[in-house]
């Protein structure tokens, strides 16, 4: 298996890798669609976010909520 199969075979199960959708910059299709890409960078982006914002008001429940949103995420993606 060549380098480049292993990183689509690695993000198959994390994209559907639609070729519609693709993605590609200088003439390399990326592993990931548009789509999924910003669905997690979105994620990725608003986890982040409230990770600092909880470090700010100590009241906020952090632990449940980034567990809350995993799991959510966890059954959107299934």
């Amino acid at each position: 298996m060549r380098p480049v199969e292993v990183i689509y075979y690695i993000f198959h199960g994390l994209c559907h890798q639609i070729p519609s959708r693709e993605l590609a910059a200088g003439g390399f299709r990326m592993p990931m669609c548009a789509r999924c890409a910003g669905m997690y960078t979105g994620f990725l982006v608003a986890l982040a976010a409230f990770l600092v914002v909880g470090r700010r008001h100590r009241g906020a429940p952090r632990g449940a909520f980034v567990g809350l949103s995993c799991a959510a995420f966890a059954v959107f993606l299934g």
